[in-house]
Protein backbone atom coordinates (compact mmCIF):
# COMPACT_ATOMS: atom_id res chain seq x y z
CA UNK A 1 0.00 0.00 0.00
CA UNK A 2 1.65 3.24 -0.89
CA UNK A 3 2.27 6.09 1.78
CA UNK A 4 0.18 8.41 0.07
CA UNK A 5 -2.67 6.35 0.91
CA UNK A 6 -2.39 5.57 4.39
CA UNK A 7 -4.39 8.14 6.06
CA UNK A 8 -6.53 7.96 9.24
CA UNK A 9 -10.18 8.22 8.34
CA UNK A 10 -11.73 10.44 11.52
CA UNK A 11 -15.24 11.15 12.35
CA UNK A 12 -16.72 14.51 11.50
CA UNK A 13 -16.00 15.55 14.83
CA UNK A 14 -12.29 14.34 14.56
CA UNK A 15 -11.82 16.34 11.12
CA UNK A 16 -13.79 19.52 12.63
CA UNK A 17 -11.59 20.08 15.31
CA UNK A 18 -7.69 18.87 14.41
CA UNK A 19 -6.39 17.54 11.33
CA UNK A 20 -5.36 14.36 11.47
CA UNK A 21 -2.07 12.03 12.31
CA UNK A 22 0.23 11.01 9.87
CA UNK A 23 1.17 6.92 9.64
CA UNK A 24 4.65 6.56 8.37
CA UNK A 25 6.80 3.46 7.57
CA UNK A 26 9.27 2.90 10.31
CA UNK A 27 12.72 1.52 10.41
CA UNK A 28 13.69 -1.31 12.32
CA UNK A 29 12.97 -1.07 16.42
CA UNK A 30 15.95 -1.00 18.44
CA UNK A 31 15.71 -2.40 22.41
CA UNK A 32 16.08 0.35 24.50
CA UNK A 33 16.39 -1.75 27.95
CA UNK A 34 13.95 -2.76 30.55
CA UNK A 35 12.40 0.10 32.41
CA UNK A 36 11.97 -0.54 36.06
CA UNK A 37 9.25 1.41 37.35
CA UNK A 38 10.29 0.82 41.11
CA UNK A 39 13.53 2.43 40.43
CA UNK A 40 12.24 4.77 37.66
CA UNK A 41 15.52 4.23 35.04
CA UNK A 42 16.05 2.17 32.26
CA UNK A 43 18.39 -0.78 32.44
CA UNK A 44 19.81 -3.56 29.94
CA UNK A 45 19.29 -5.90 32.68
CA UNK A 46 16.19 -8.61 32.30
CA UNK A 47 12.77 -7.78 32.96
CA UNK A 48 10.84 -10.14 36.60
CA UNK A 49 7.66 -10.37 35.23
CA UNK A 50 5.04 -12.68 33.71
CA UNK A 51 5.27 -15.69 33.63
CA UNK A 52 2.32 -15.46 31.81
CA UNK A 53 1.36 -13.35 28.86
CA UNK A 54 -2.05 -12.12 29.02
CA UNK A 55 -2.25 -9.81 26.20
CA UNK A 56 -0.44 -9.62 22.63
CA UNK A 57 -0.85 -7.49 19.86
CA UNK A 58 2.35 -7.49 18.04
CA UNK A 59 2.12 -8.62 14.84
CA UNK A 60 4.22 -6.35 13.41
CA UNK A 61 3.27 -3.91 10.87
CA UNK A 62 5.43 -1.41 8.46
CA UNK A 63 3.84 1.75 9.97
CA UNK A 64 3.64 3.64 13.15
CA UNK A 65 1.43 6.62 13.67
CA UNK A 66 1.85 10.02 16.04
CA UNK A 67 0.22 13.04 16.99
CA UNK A 68 0.88 16.35 19.20
CA UNK A 69 2.72 16.22 23.15
CA UNK A 70 0.02 15.97 25.72
CA UNK A 71 -3.04 13.87 23.24
CA UNK A 72 -3.68 10.32 24.59
CA UNK A 73 -4.61 7.58 22.45
CA UNK A 74 -6.76 4.90 24.14
CA UNK A 75 -6.23 1.49 21.83
CA UNK A 76 -8.53 -1.81 23.13
CA UNK A 77 -8.64 -5.02 24.07
CA UNK A 78 -9.94 -7.82 26.03
CA UNK A 79 -8.92 -10.20 28.69
CA UNK A 80 -9.47 -13.22 29.39
CA UNK A 81 -11.26 -14.37 32.30
CA UNK A 82 -8.37 -16.44 34.01
CA UNK A 83 -10.20 -16.35 37.75
CA UNK A 84 -13.19 -17.13 39.30
CA UNK A 85 -13.76 -13.07 40.34
CA UNK A 86 -13.40 -12.16 36.95
CA UNK A 87 -10.20 -9.64 37.95
CA UNK A 88 -6.25 -9.80 36.64
CA UNK A 89 -3.54 -8.48 37.03
CA UNK A 90 -0.60 -7.00 34.63
CA UNK A 91 2.73 -7.23 36.42
CA UNK A 92 4.84 -5.97 33.02
CA UNK A 93 4.03 -4.39 29.25
CA UNK A 94 6.55 -3.77 26.39
CA UNK A 95 5.49 -1.60 23.80
CA UNK A 96 6.80 0.45 20.49
CA UNK A 97 7.23 3.53 19.47
CA UNK A 98 9.22 5.58 16.94
CA UNK A 99 9.70 9.34 17.23
CA UNK A 100 11.52 11.91 15.19
CA UNK A 101 11.63 14.53 17.82
CA UNK A 102 15.31 15.79 18.01
CA UNK A 103 16.98 14.50 21.06
CA UNK A 104 20.53 15.05 21.09
CA UNK A 105 21.06 13.19 24.56
CA UNK A 106 19.43 10.35 23.45
CA UNK A 107 17.50 10.04 26.81
CA UNK A 108 14.77 13.29 27.13
CA UNK A 109 11.84 11.44 26.18
CA UNK A 110 8.61 11.22 28.36
CA UNK A 111 5.65 9.08 27.37
CA UNK A 112 2.61 8.00 30.03
CA UNK A 113 1.25 4.92 29.60
CA UNK A 114 -2.39 4.48 31.05
CA UNK A 115 -4.56 1.23 31.58
CA UNK A 116 -8.47 1.47 32.21
CA UNK A 117 -10.04 -2.18 33.05
CA UNK A 118 -13.19 -1.17 30.82
CA UNK A 119 -13.48 1.08 27.59
CA UNK A 120 -16.18 2.01 25.02
CA UNK A 121 -15.92 1.77 21.27
CA UNK A 122 -15.91 5.05 20.37
CA UNK A 123 -16.43 6.61 23.59
CA UNK A 124 -13.13 5.66 25.37
CA UNK A 125 -13.12 4.41 28.71
CA UNK A 126 -15.96 6.02 30.96
CA UNK A 127 -13.50 6.99 33.69
CA UNK A 128 -11.12 9.08 31.76
CA UNK A 129 -9.04 11.05 32.86
CA UNK A 130 -8.66 8.78 35.85
CA UNK A 131 -7.16 5.39 34.66
CA UNK A 132 -6.99 2.24 37.09
CA UNK A 133 -3.11 2.85 36.71
CA UNK A 134 -0.85 5.25 35.20
CA UNK A 135 3.23 5.19 34.34
CA UNK A 136 5.30 8.08 33.56
CA UNK A 137 8.40 6.64 31.82
CA UNK A 138 11.11 9.32 31.80
CA UNK A 139 14.60 9.14 30.18
CA UNK A 140 13.48 7.75 27.17
CA UNK A 141 15.04 8.00 23.53
CA UNK A 142 13.58 10.02 20.80
CA UNK A 143 14.71 10.79 17.52
CA UNK A 144 18.35 10.78 16.53
CA UNK A 145 20.28 14.50 17.51
CA UNK A 146 18.56 15.51 13.98
CA UNK A 147 15.12 14.63 14.29
CA UNK A 148 16.13 11.44 12.03
CA UNK A 149 13.73 8.50 12.57
CA UNK A 150 14.29 6.19 15.43
CA UNK A 151 11.63 2.93 16.57
CA UNK A 152 12.34 1.63 19.99
CA UNK A 153 10.81 -1.42 22.30
CA UNK A 154 10.86 -1.00 25.74
CA UNK A 155 10.10 -3.89 28.54
CA UNK A 156 8.36 -1.97 31.39
CA UNK A 157 8.98 -4.28 34.84
CA UNK A 158 6.26 -3.60 37.36
CA UNK A 159 7.56 -5.97 40.26
CA UNK A 160 8.15 -4.76 43.71
CA UNK A 161 4.37 -3.25 44.26
CA UNK A 162 3.68 -1.26 41.00
CA UNK A 163 1.59 -3.94 39.35
CA UNK A 164 -2.14 -2.94 38.35
CA UNK A 165 -3.82 -3.17 40.50
CA UNK A 166 -1.25 -2.65 43.22
CA UNK A 167 -3.38 -3.36 46.64
CA UNK A 168 -6.46 -5.90 47.73
CA UNK A 169 -8.84 -2.97 47.72
CA UNK A 170 -8.29 -2.12 43.96
CA UNK A 171 -9.50 -4.30 41.08
CA UNK A 172 -8.95 -5.07 37.19
CA UNK A 173 -11.62 -6.18 35.85
CA UNK A 174 -11.60 -9.21 32.81
CA UNK A 175 -14.01 -9.14 30.22
CA UNK A 176 -16.52 -11.06 31.77
CA UNK A 177 -16.93 -8.01 34.83
CA UNK A 178 -16.27 -4.64 32.37
CA UNK A 179 -19.40 -3.60 30.84
CA UNK A 180 -18.08 -2.90 27.99
CA UNK A 181 -16.16 -6.05 28.03
CA UNK A 182 -13.06 -4.40 26.74
CA UNK A 183 -9.97 -2.92 28.38
CA UNK A 184 -7.77 -0.01 27.01
CA UNK A 185 -4.64 1.34 27.15
CA UNK A 186 -3.31 4.70 26.46
CA UNK A 187 -0.81 5.92 24.68
CA UNK A 188 0.29 9.76 26.17
CA UNK A 189 3.65 11.56 24.87
CA UNK A 190 5.35 14.77 26.45
CA UNK A 191 6.41 15.45 23.26
CA UNK A 192 5.78 16.36 19.64
CA UNK A 193 6.20 13.94 16.61
CA UNK A 194 6.63 10.34 18.88
CA UNK A 195 3.43 7.68 18.69
CA UNK A 196 3.20 3.90 19.05
CA UNK A 197 4.10 1.02 16.45
CA UNK A 198 1.37 -0.08 14.70
CA UNK A 199 0.59 -3.54 15.01
CA UNK A 200 -2.19 -6.31 15.35
CA UNK A 201 -3.15 -9.92 16.30
CA UNK A 202 -4.79 -8.91 19.92
CA UNK A 203 -7.67 -10.77 21.54
CA UNK A 204 -11.17 -8.21 21.07
CA UNK A 205 -8.58 -5.46 19.30
CA UNK A 206 -11.23 -3.48 16.49
CA UNK A 207 -8.70 -1.46 15.02
CA UNK A 208 -10.25 1.53 16.60
CA UNK A 209 -8.74 4.02 18.95
CA UNK A 210 -10.72 7.16 21.10
CA UNK A 211 -8.59 10.59 20.77
CA UNK A 212 -8.37 12.56 24.43
CA UNK A 213 -6.69 16.09 24.52
CA UNK A 214 -4.51 16.65 28.13
CA UNK A 215 -3.96 20.33 27.07
CA UNK A 216 -8.47 20.97 27.17
CA UNK A 217 -9.36 18.04 28.63
CA UNK A 218 -11.62 16.72 26.07
CA UNK A 219 -12.55 14.10 24.23
CA UNK A 220 -11.66 14.92 20.45
CA UNK A 221 -13.10 11.37 18.89
CA UNK A 222 -12.57 8.34 17.56
CA UNK A 223 -10.36 7.47 14.56
CA UNK A 224 -10.29 4.46 12.18
CA UNK A 225 -7.08 3.12 10.70
CA UNK A 226 -7.64 2.36 6.78
CA UNK A 227 -5.76 -0.39 7.48
CA UNK A 228 -6.81 -3.61 9.86
CA UNK A 229 -4.05 -2.32 13.04
CA UNK A 230 -3.85 -0.87 16.26
CA UNK A 231 -1.20 -0.31 18.59
CA UNK A 232 1.48 -2.57 19.64
CA UNK A 233 1.09 -3.64 23.17
CA UNK A 234 1.85 -7.14 24.95
CA UNK A 235 0.91 -7.42 28.75
CA UNK A 236 2.25 -9.96 31.13
CA UNK A 237 0.85 -11.32 34.41
CA UNK A 238 1.27 -13.48 37.47
CA UNK A 239 0.63 -17.58 37.06
CA UNK A 240 -2.74 -17.99 37.24
CA UNK A 241 -5.09 -17.18 40.35
CA UNK A 242 -2.12 -15.51 42.17
CA UNK A 243 -2.84 -11.36 42.49
CA UNK A 244 0.34 -10.18 44.28
CA UNK A 245 -0.45 -6.69 46.57
CA UNK A 246 0.63 -4.16 48.99
CA UNK A 247 -0.03 -1.96 51.37
CA UNK A 248 -2.11 0.90 50.12
CA UNK A 249 -0.43 2.91 52.72
CA UNK A 250 1.73 6.73 52.29
CA UNK A 251 3.89 4.41 54.81
CA UNK A 252 5.27 1.63 52.17
CA UNK A 253 7.44 0.38 52.05
CA UNK A 254 8.34 -0.08 55.78
CA UNK A 255 11.41 -1.62 57.03
CA UNK A 256 10.94 -4.76 57.54
CA UNK A 257 8.62 -5.20 53.95
CA UNK A 258 11.72 -6.85 52.24
CA UNK A 259 10.23 -10.42 51.06
CA UNK A 260 9.32 -11.73 48.02
CA UNK A 261 6.66 -14.02 48.09
CA UNK A 262 5.15 -15.86 44.81
CA UNK A 263 3.34 -18.75 43.02
CA UNK A 264 5.15 -20.97 40.62
CA UNK A 265 2.13 -22.96 39.98
CA UNK A 266 -1.51 -22.16 39.21
CA UNK A 267 -3.66 -21.81 42.04
CA UNK A 268 -6.72 -24.27 41.88
CA UNK A 269 -8.73 -25.95 45.05
CA UNK A 270 -9.07 -29.16 44.36
CA UNK A 271 -6.12 -29.33 42.17
CA UNK A 272 -2.81 -30.71 42.32
CA UNK A 273 -0.14 -29.46 44.79
CA UNK A 274 0.10 -25.69 44.44
CA UNK A 275 3.84 -23.91 45.35
CA UNK A 276 4.10 -20.75 47.50
CA UNK A 277 8.07 -19.73 47.62
CA UNK A 278 9.86 -16.80 49.36
CA UNK A 279 12.79 -15.49 47.04
CA UNK A 280 16.31 -15.71 48.33
CA UNK A 281 15.41 -17.21 51.84
CA UNK A 282 18.10 -16.98 54.28
CA UNK A 283 19.94 -19.32 56.57
CA UNK A 284 19.35 -19.80 59.95
CA UNK A 285 15.93 -18.18 59.77
CA UNK A 286 12.77 -19.32 59.94
CA UNK A 287 9.63 -18.79 56.97
CA UNK A 288 5.83 -19.06 57.63
CA UNK A 289 2.47 -18.30 55.62
CA UNK A 290 -0.11 -16.81 57.29
CA UNK A 291 -3.72 -17.17 55.84
CA UNK A 292 -6.94 -15.59 55.66
CA UNK A 293 -10.19 -15.30 54.23
CA UNK A 294 -9.70 -11.41 54.14
CA UNK A 295 -7.28 -8.94 53.38
CA UNK A 296 -5.70 -6.19 55.86
CA UNK A 297 -3.67 -2.69 56.02
CA UNK A 298 -2.28 -2.78 59.10
CA UNK A 299 0.84 -1.01 60.38
CA UNK A 300 2.18 -3.54 63.27
CA UNK A 301 5.74 -4.00 64.81
CA UNK A 302 6.09 -0.43 65.97
CA UNK A 303 5.53 1.15 62.44
CA UNK A 304 8.03 -1.73 61.02
CA UNK A 305 6.36 -4.10 58.86
CA UNK A 306 2.90 -4.08 57.24
CA UNK A 307 0.18 -6.62 58.06
CA UNK A 308 -1.52 -7.71 54.73
CA UNK A 309 -4.06 -10.59 56.18
CA UNK A 310 -7.00 -10.33 58.82
CA UNK A 311 -6.04 -12.32 61.56
CA UNK A 312 -9.73 -12.30 62.64
CA UNK A 313 -10.53 -14.49 59.65
CA UNK A 314 -7.43 -16.94 59.48
CA UNK A 315 -7.62 -20.37 58.03
CA UNK A 316 -7.25 -23.94 60.41
CA UNK A 317 -3.51 -24.73 61.26
CA UNK A 318 -1.81 -21.02 60.29
CA UNK A 319 0.72 -20.06 60.43
CA UNK A 320 2.20 -23.03 58.69
CA UNK A 321 6.10 -24.00 58.08
CA UNK A 322 7.83 -22.92 55.07
CA UNK A 323 11.05 -25.15 54.89
CA UNK A 324 13.60 -23.09 53.23
CA UNK A 325 11.02 -20.45 52.50
CA UNK A 326 8.62 -23.04 49.91
CA UNK A 327 5.33 -24.84 50.77
CA UNK A 328 4.19 -26.68 48.44
CA UNK A 329 0.44 -28.50 49.43
CA UNK A 330 -3.08 -29.38 47.70
CA UNK A 331 -5.57 -27.37 48.67
CA UNK A 332 -8.61 -28.06 49.82
CA UNK A 333 -11.97 -28.89 47.64
CA UNK A 334 -14.03 -26.36 50.17
CA UNK A 335 -12.45 -23.41 50.76
CA UNK A 336 -13.86 -19.74 51.15
CA UNK A 337 -14.20 -17.63 47.71
CA UNK A 338 -11.18 -15.54 48.48
CA UNK A 339 -8.12 -16.04 50.23
CA UNK A 340 -5.34 -13.50 51.03
CA UNK A 341 -1.93 -14.83 52.43
CA UNK A 342 2.17 -13.48 53.43
CA UNK A 343 4.85 -14.80 54.93
CA UNK A 344 6.96 -13.45 58.14
CA UNK A 345 10.79 -14.69 58.72
CA UNK A 346 11.80 -15.02 61.76
CA UNK A 347 15.02 -15.76 63.48
CA UNK A 348 15.50 -16.01 67.53
CA UNK A 349 15.63 -17.45 70.06
CA UNK A 350 13.74 -15.74 71.06
CA UNK A 351 11.84 -15.47 67.77
CA UNK A 352 11.16 -12.83 66.69
CA UNK A 353 9.92 -11.25 63.20
CA UNK A 354 12.96 -10.49 61.08
CA UNK A 355 10.80 -9.66 57.50
CA UNK A 356 7.51 -9.75 56.15
CA UNK A 357 6.36 -10.23 52.24
CA UNK A 358 3.83 -8.84 49.98
CA UNK A 359 0.32 -10.61 49.97
CA UNK A 360 -1.25 -12.96 47.48
CA UNK A 361 -4.68 -12.60 47.22
CA UNK A 362 -6.83 -15.99 45.30
CA UNK A 363 -10.18 -16.43 44.58
CA UNK A 364 -12.28 -19.80 43.88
Amino acid sequence: MPFSSIAIAFTAAVAAIQSPSVMRGPVTPKFAGVYRVASGELSPDSAARGPDVIFNNTVPSNYYAYTGRLQEWVDEGGLFDRQACLRDQINGFDFLYCSEYPDPTGDSGTITITFYDDNRVCGGPPSWPNANCAYVLSGLPLGSATGGQQCWWVAVDLSGGFECPATANEAFRTEGAAPHGRFGWGFLPLQDLTGPWVARGGYKVLYIFNWFDHIAGTFIGCALPQIPLSFAMRMYGPVENSMHYRSGSASWPRPLDTLELLNTTDVSNGGPPETWEVLGPLPGHSYWLLASAAPADRSVLGGQASLLVDMGSVLPGVPIRMPAGALTTALPPALPAEIYVQALETAGPPPRVTAVSNGLFHCF
